[in-house]
């Protein structure tokens, strides 16, 4: 028979929120929505920064955000990347969702489930969407079973890896 550790318990509540910075780029995108550290420094990407993808515009209307801004953990803010609807292959536009990682070979993947003027009942089935490490889209995949991707995993190999 095996003896489990009690769990610790918090000798004071966790109730300290601190405001490092926003995640609202110029253009007034909000919502944020995907998160992912960053691996590897490689071009625009630095490490241990956090890439966060805005899922509403600045009227916030729903699956129609297409910036991706990168964080610093002592607050430093600057736009990773926005994403141009009109030259991107993405069934219905952009909407960028939850499913975001960063890779460590530079790339980084996200969603896109996105909507007509912020209507849920509009969306299309989206996209992934590949970015080089300036921010840069390279590749955009649809269709083959991309139903509205939502979430996203990677096992990164480095030179090799699958995003599920």
């Amino acid at each position: 028979m095996s003896s489990l550790a009690p769990i610790p318990r918090l000798s004071a509540p966790l109730n300290t929120i601190t405001v490092l910075n926003s995640t609202i780029p110029s253009n007034g995108d909000v919502n944020p929505y995907g998160v992912a550290r960053v691996p590897e420094t490689k071009g625009n990407l630095v490490e241990g920064r956090f890439l966060i993808s805005n899922f509403n515009n600045s009227m916030n209307q729903q699956g129609t955000g297409t910036t991706i801004v990168q964080i610093a953990p002592d607050g430093t803010f600057s736009l990773f990347a926005q994403i141009d609807p009109t030259k991107v292959s993405c069934p219905g536009g952009i909407g960028l969702t939850t499913a975001l990682v960063a890779l460590r070979s530079g790339f980084v993947v996200v969603g896109s489930l996105p909507t007509v003027g912020g209507d849920p009942t509009t969306s299309k089935a989206g996209c992934l969407i590949v970015l080089n490490s300036k921010g840069n889209v390279v590749e955009t995949f649809s269709g083959h079973n991309i139903n509205g991707p939502w979430d996203m995993t990677a096992v990164d190999g480095g030179s090799l890896a699958a995003c599920l």
